[in-house]
């Protein structure tokens, strides 16, 4: 192999001494932090019982209950994720996640208290002064891990000392976005060459340290802990003599993904057949979720049916009173995985003017509308029959609108504005959606309109909860009776 001219690494030092230990692993400061807070929490209930005045030495029924809320916070903040690398060295997401688990800790414990009829065992100050002092001191140990990280980072104490493996577009492109996000357990000192040197002895502020020979005598001067190996993976043969070179040195050696990984930094792998696959899209509201939704939608649409009913005969009979023609109206929408379907409506327009394929954009003033119509746009009542659609299964209560075939915004139809249009049919399409409760309904005139729809659409699909549709449905009735863009 050949060699290159030794390029020092620059030492790292703490008061005036060459340091060249292994750092600290990242999940030792997060086992410190866990501990900390833990006792923080238990500190918190110990130290309210004290200023409560008249208590008197804390009885061991009160010691018990600090014991068990305690570890249900600890165990709280874990499923909230407050523990997760990916935001325990970020101050505020951490703090969120931890105010989190302790309020619905705490919630837990009042409610628990009253239905089990032992409020009496729990004095009303303490358990204030408790919910206050255990706000308050996890977040003072917090912050003061955030502070002392950060100096532990600058001091090189912290993250994983790692070397890059690769001096082309690949190793150059991993080298930029792991600098950019910050990453706690990842301090780049430079980069590797296994072959032809580069001209420069800098890529991007980093240095070119030099070949493989050089990396492993770096290694055995503990210098390294992790190495991350971006050579094209098409060149099979470069990638298995560099893992050969490294092979029997003790550090973390890692495989760079293509450049095309990098379109998908958020997502997940998972493993089928023993095969590492990555997940770029799933099937929304699938499973448990797919079940849970569709009782929403049967139970709740069956009872607003129900509830609707009289209102929908005395609409009806303003419509025949109105002007000549039907009552409904049914005009076929993309449904569901872009099928069709064909969605109920009460007629608006007179009858002879019903524009079926909605070829001409709905106006303000539209002469088309009759006076009935008008009123049941601007309320949106013109919507309720859709319940049908929504009990038989096609519809959803809660889902982006269902838009014509020929709908246009502007001059272009819909499919034609946004290339990714048709995602917003991965889910049932619903009476009312997100995008409607921000005030995107109504005419869609510009195709900027039609994308700031759609953007809300696609967020509500990525997003999708029960207790998301029950506050789109809380939202609607204000949202349709004070809206000014529908007509």
């Amino acid at each position: 192999m050949s060699t290159t001219a030794t390029v020092a690494v620059p030492v790292e030092r703490r008061s005036g001494r060459p340091r060249t230990a292994r750092p600290t692993a990242p999940w030792v400061a997060v086992l410190a932090l866990r501990c900390a807070e833990t006792a923080a929490f238990a500190l918190a209930g110990v130290l309210a019982w004290w200023l409560h005045p008249g208590l008197g030495p804390i009885t061991p029924f009160s010691a018990a209950t600090v014991v068990v809320v305690t570890l249900a916070a600890a165990w709280m903040c874990e499923r909230f994720g407050a523990y997760h690398l990916s935001y325990v060295f970020r101050l505020q997401a951490g703090l969120r996640r931890q105010l989190y688990a302790w309020t619905l800790t705490m919630s837990t414990l009042v409610v628990g208290a009253y239905s089990l009829n032992l409020s009496d065992a729990y004095p009303r100050l303490w358990v204030g002064l408790w919910l206050v002092l255990g706000t308050v001191l996890p977040m003072v140990v917090r912050t003061g891990f955030s502070g002392l990280t950060r100096r532990w980072i600058r001091e090189g104490r912290l993250a994983q000392r790692t070397v890059i493996v690769g001096t082309t577009d690949h190793g150059r492109l991993l080298a930029r976005h792991l600098r950019g996000c910050e990453d706690i357990r990842t301090r780049i000192i430079g980069f590797a060459h296994d072959e032809q040197p580069p001209e420069e002895g800098y890529i991007d502020q980093v240095r070119v340290l030099g070949d493989l020979e050089h990396l492993v005598r770096l290694i055995r001067r503990n210098e390294v802990d992790q190495v991350i190996i971006a050579l094209p993976w098409a060149q099979r043969d470069r990638i298995m003599r560099t893992l050969a070179e490294l092979a029997d040195t003790p550090v973390d050696i890692r495989l760079a993904p293509e450049l095309l990984r990098f379109e998908f930094l958020r997502q997940r792998a998972e493993i089928v057949g023993d095969v590492p696959l990555l997940r770029v899209l799933d099937r929304p509201v699938s499973g448990s979720a797919e079940l849970l939704k569709a009782a929403e939608d049967r139970v709740l649409g069956s009872l607003l049916l129900l509830m609707f009913a009289p209102l929908m005969l005395l609409i009806a009979a303003a419509i025949k009173i109105d002007s000549r023609g039907p009552v409904f109206f049914r005009q076929t929408r993309y449904g569901f995985n872009n099928n069709l379907i064909k969605v109920w409506k009460f007629r608006t327009m007179y009858h002879h003017m019903t524009d079926a394929a909605a070829s001409m954009l709905t106006q303000r003033d539209d002469p088309r509308v009759t006076r009935v119509g008008r009123f049941l746009r601007r309320t949106s009542l013109d919507e309720l029959p859709q319940l049908l659609n929504v009990v038989t299964g096609e519809m959803s209560l809660v889902g982006p609108r269902p838009h014509a075939l020929q709908a246009k915004a502007g001059d272009l139809l819909y499919q034609d504005v946004m290339h990714h249009y048709a995602a917003r049919h991965r889910v049932k399409p619903g009476l009312t959606g997100w995008a409607q409760v921000h005030g995107w309904r109504g005419e869609t005139d510009t195709p900027e309109k039609l994308t700031r729809r759609v953007e809300h659409d696609l967020y509500y699909i990525d997003h999708w909860s029960l207790l998301l549709d029950m506050q789109i449905l809380l939202r609607t009735a204000r949202v349709v009776f004070g809206d000014k863009n529908a007509f």
